[in-house]
């Protein structure tokens, strides 16, 4: 029998994660890079994962592994962090993507707007920024193994689990609203903020 094991991410994740978060960003990973491609954005998202203080640090993310292979991961962040990693995240992507970079954010301000738009993210609130798990490794519980840690973090704390999703994403809201997540409003069109419908209390 298999056995998924949920550990906090390292540094030697990061061949792996890399590729689960660009499948988790997918198209959006283009708004934060620039249109450079999948490899380059996948690099990037590596390089990001081994440096510290930025949101696509290791430092942030459990990963799951499954006889010896990373294939899912989860991010998470409290309001505070999550605001106070904006620059540093965009001094990161300048220093990986420096004069590019530059013309790619000059020319897409509207994008880093909404990246570095914090206020719908409460204080109380985990925030779970990515899931993602390889699409060979699907329907074996881990992305309910992964929830299930970042439910226990926030417990730890006495948080209150929230994320965003895309309206048309139907799978991934059936997930969470399987594993007892509630749409709670929408923060736009397109999206819904969800929150954990059990309410932690910090013992």
């Amino acid at each position: 029998m298999q056995t998924i094991e949920i550990k906090q991410a390292t540094p030697q994740n990061a061949t792996d994660a890399a590729e689960l978060i660009f499948l988790a960003y997918h198209k959006y990973s283009y708004d934060i890079f620039g249109n450079i491609g999948q490899d380059a954005a996948i690099d990037h998202f590596k390089q990001l994962w081994i440096r510290e203080n930025n949101r696509f640090s290791y430092q942030h993310s459990y990963v799951a592994n499954l006889n010896g292979k990373t294939v899912g991961l989860i991010t998470c962040y409290t309001a505070q962090s999550i605001k106070r990693l904006v620059r540093p995240t965009l001094w990161q992507l300048f220093c990986i993507g420096k004069f590019q970079f530059v013309c790619h954010l000059l020319a897409n301000l509207n994008n880093f707007y909404y990246f570095s738009k914090t206020s719908d993210i409460l204080p109380g609130e985990l925030y779970i920024a990515t899931l993602a798990v390889s699409p060979e490794h699907r329907r074996k519980g881990i992305a309910t193994e992964l929830l299930n840690r970042a439910r226990q973090l926030a417990k730890n704390e006495g948080l209150t689990c929230t994320l965003h999703v895309s309206a048309e994403n139907t799978k991934a809201i059936a997930l969470y609203e399987t594993t007892g997540f509630m749409k709670k409003l929408s923060i736009s069109k397109s999206y819904y903020k969800m929150i954990d419908g059990c309410i932690h209390v910090a013992t």
